[in-house]
Order: structure tokens, then C-alpha cells, then sequence
């Protein structure tokens, strides 16, 4: 007869997915999820990741948006203010995913 595994919650859980590579680029385009599934015992880990990027996304990406008309607004229509924030959006955003991909690589 076939033994039974018994689950003792102490037992390695295996990675979802084997290459670093692939789970650094699941991470460049959601953040953390690639480090939960290259190695599950860093999931809590992962998620923070996940939640600081997703914050930092919104924050950056509201300033940008936002913050040209704000400091338009503030400075009686200075519209040169307007480009900077901007680019804020268009270059802090990928920074910060490929920064989230550069960590999965290396504790994936």
C-alpha cells in the first residue's frame, strides 16, 4: 500500500517557477509577485515589495498628473513648472519596477 504524506507545515515549499530570470521578469512587471513565486519562503517579504511599489506608483503617477496644475496654480501660471512633473512619471515609474526586478534576482 501507498504511504500517506502527512503535511507537518514545516516542509520546503517548492518555487513556482525555477529561473531567476523569469521570476526578476514577472517582477519588472508586477512587482514582488516574481519573488512570492521564485521562492515561496520570501512571500511576506514579496508582498511588501508589492505594496511599497503599488504605493509609490500611485504617489508618483498622482504628483504627475496632478502636481503640474497644482504648481500652476501656486505660481499664477507658470507653465514652464508643468514638464518636470511630468517626466517625474515617465522616468521614477520604470525605475522603481526595474529596481524591484534587480531585488528578485538577487533573493529569488
Amino acid at each position: 500500500m501507498a504511504e500517506e504524506k502527512q503535511s507537518s507545515g514545516t516542509e520546503k515549499k517548492e518555487p513556482m517557477i525555477k529561473g531567476k530570470g523569469i521570476a526578476a521578469l514577472i517582477s519588472l512587471f508586477l512587482p514582488g509577485v516574481g519573488l512570492i513565486l521564485g521562492n515561496p519562503s520570501r512571500t511576506l517579504e514579496g508582498a511588501a515589495v508589492f505594496i511599497v511599489v503599488a504605493i509609490l506608483d500611485t504617489v508618483v503617477a498622482l504628483v504627475s498628473v496632478a502636481g503640474g496644475p497644482i504648481a500652476g496654480i501656486l505660481t499664477q501660471g507658470a507653465c514652464c513648472l508643468l514638464t518636470p512633473f511630468l517626466l517625474l512619471g515617465l522616468f521614477l515609474i520604470p525605475i522603481l519596477h526595474i529596481a524591484a526586478a534587480i531585488h528578485t534576482y538577487l533573493r529569488a
